[in-house]
């Protein structure tokens, strides 16, 4: 995994590219602790996320290889920290296909179709409109 865990929590930020070139070149030291905080372990999604998949192509007018996501699970996932100190947060989507959750949410809905979206927009805006209107709120 790189060090550019996730676009959506930089979305405003000048910095992407740069943390973007910077991770693609292997210096993943030079933006942690963004991401998996401890091991990260690969994780087979639950069958539910199927059907929270199509729900959301079904709001979206879009359709995506869910088969394509690779899957992971850690303990924990810090922010970047432009989100303060000490801050988790629940999960990551990196583009093309990865998402990474923390283990106490492999079952929680919102969080799940959150990187969900993100996944089927290729775009870690979190203020897209279709996220906006086919996410469930919390």
């Amino acid at each position: 995994m790189t060090g550019f865990a996730s676009i959506r929590t930089l979305r405003n930020s000048g910095t992407v590219l740069l943390l973007a070139s910077v991770a693609s070149c292997g210096a993943t030291d030079l933006v942690a602790p963004f991401g998996p905080v401890g091991p990260r372990e690969r994780f087979i999604p639950l069958p539910i996320y199927r059907v929270w998949h199509a729900a959301i192509e079904a709001c979206a007018g879009r359709q995506s290889d869910f088969d394509a996501i690779i899957w992971w699970v850690a303990d924990s996932l810090a922010a970047p920290p432009s989100a303060g100190a000490d801050y988790e947060t629940d999960a990551t989507w990196t583009p093309p296909h990865t998402i990474t959750l923390r283990r106490d949410r492999t079952g929680v809905e919102w969080v799940v179709k959150h990187e969900l979206i993100h996944d089927l927009l290729q775009n870690g805006d979190d203020l897209n409109p279709i996220l906006l209107r086919c996410e469930p709120i919390p």
